[in-house]
């Protein structure tokens, strides 16, 4: 009986620190899909500049969270072991060459300003693949999708 008790306090801990996570990574994974609705609204306006702006800086505002609390941290590590690293990152990065033709696309010009965080990109995945336990690390350089 107390083994029954135990396993399901595990198990509705873990259930818990998933749910925190998803909570984490589903605005991310919602506004990468507004973001990509803007590629064939070209040239972007400032709605769109502001959609491609709100991807960035969630994409950010995650690694700089997952770095920010260890315990946070763990439940991300734990969750990237359920789900795959190669979904974890198709699911909140824009491809290379989506990137490349947003960069291409988002102009700076006197009525529009294309946000900094577009260039720093790179920069944000890098620092999302550094929180990462070092074997999800490694799995992490090596998948595709990451890169």
């Amino acid at each position: 009986m107390k083994i029954a008790i135990f396993i399901l306090a595990v198990f509705s801990c873990s259930a818990f620190a998933q749910s925190d996570v998803i909570n984490m990574i589903s605005p991310v994974v919602e506004k990468k899909a507004v973001a990509e609705s803007t590629f064939n609204s070209t040239p972007y306006r400032q709605k769109e500049h502001q959609e491609i702006k709100d991807y960035f800086v969630a994409l950010s505002n995650l690694s700089e969270d997952a770095v920010g609390s260890n315990k946070l941290n763990r439940r991300y590590n734990a969750y990237l072991r359920s789900v795959g690293v190669k979904k974890f990152c198709s699911d909140i990065f824009l491809t290379k060459n989506d990137w490349e033709t947003m960069k291409t696309n988002c102009t700076r010009n006197r009525f529009f300003l294309c946000s900094d965080d577009v260039l720093s990109f790179p920069a944000s995945k890098k620092s999302v693949g550094e929180t990462l336990e070092s074997d999800l690390k490694d799995e992490f350089l090596k998948t595709s999708e990451c890169q």
